[in-house]
């Protein structure tokens, strides 16, 4: 039932308003069904989705939510959340840390200096 769900996300409610208002349900929801709809949202193509994506990055405390919020960003080639994603090169969590250093090497950031000291 939740796959149907999620592919009506995906493919049959049009627009920003409904994107907005499907981004709106991801606080509401639990883990995997915050990954479920950051994927579903990614593949929406629609660049109003960055600040519920970048405020749940920033407030999950699971793992595999923040990983999946990162790979949303690189999906819509968010450029403007690089400082959010480098931050994430360094976080406790290793699934997070990876997700950040994919994000970074294929949006073309790794060689920045801003990520090299912190790797160091």
């Amino acid at each position: 039932m939740r796959s149907v769900g999620l592919e009506q996300v995906r493919t049959e409610a049009k627009g920003s308003e409904a994107t907005k208002q499907f981004a709106s349900q991801l606080t509401k929801l639990m883990p995997a069904g915050q990954i479920g709809l950051l994927s579903a949202l990614a593949s929406r193509g629609d660049a109003i989705v960055k600040p519920e994506v970048l405020a749940l990055l920033k407030t999950s405390t699971d793992d595999s939510v923040r990983a999946a919020a990162i790979e949303v960003l690189v999906m819509r080639r968010a450029l403007d959340s690089m400082p959010q994603i480098t931050a994430m090169a360094i976080d406790p969590d290793s699934k997070v840390r990876h997700a950040a250093m994919i994000a970074l090497a294929e949006m073309g950031n790794l060689e920045k200096p801003s990520l090299q000291w912190k790797l160091q």
